[in-house]
């Protein structure tokens, strides 16, 4: 669980900056920006607090809204991060 903690505030870093960076295409990258924000947010959250369910519940919320506002941003083992957080059970 640590280790999906861990990859998921890098890929919230990297994710916010990138989608920053991002002036083009159909997508709204402000969106996806705020939604990385959120995503590195409340995975810092729950870090804080690894034993609530409520702030790994709210983790995996928001990584499945970033996946949803940047559908094409990034590869695919980001992708698979990504999915893998918003697929883990909260105990």
């Amino acid at each position: 669980m640590k280790k999906v903690f861990v990859w998921g505030i890098c890929l919230g870093i990297s994710m916010a900056v990138g989608c920053k960076k991002d002036k083009g295409g159909p997508l709204n990258p402000l969106g996806c920006a705020d939604n990385a924000n959120k995503m590195l947010e409340a995975a810092t959250s729950w870090g804080e607090d690894p034993t609530s369910v409520a702030k790994c519940e709210a983790y995996k919320k928001e990584a499945i809204a970033f996946i949803k506002s940047c559908p094409t941003f990034y590869s695919g083992i980001q992708k698979e991060q990504i999915e893998e957080i918003s697929n883990m059970v909260c105990e």
